[in-house]
């Protein structure tokens, strides 16, 4: 089966999903707030602030990424990501941000091998 993949506008596309997935449709008729796509990934790695990062990220209205759902689903890399930071930033004033690349990295290796 070929998927359609270009809509007019987001209610076109949910109507597809709904026909296409009913099963899927079932479980809520609500759609995502996350935009997808790379064209998205990008833009949001490009409005990373790392300093406003490693300032607030544990705070409830911080400067956060906003990056999990394109690195989980595979859409962008995480040395991609580091890459990035690292044109615009050097590694000292961007450290914070890295180290956090760097656990994620670390405890998706641990979680590959050992559950």
């Amino acid at each position: 089966m070929q998927l359609k993949t270009t809509f007019a506008d987001r209610e076109s596309l949910a109507d597809y999903i709904r026909e296409e997935f009913p099963r899927a449709a079932q479980r809520g008729a609500a759609l995502s707030e996350i935009r997808g796509g790379r064209g998205i990934a990008e833009t949001v790695i490009q409005n990373i602030q790392p300093i406003a990062y490693a300032a607030t990220r544990n705070m409830l209205s911080g400067a956060v990424t906003q990056l999990s759902p394109y690195l989980k689903q595979g859409v962008v890399t995480l040395a991609e990501v580091r890459r990035s930071i690292l044109k615009r930033l050097s590694a000292q004033k961007a450290y914070k941000l890295l180290q956090e690349l760097a656990w994620r990295d670390y405890y998706q290796r641990v979680y590959a091998r050992i559950g």
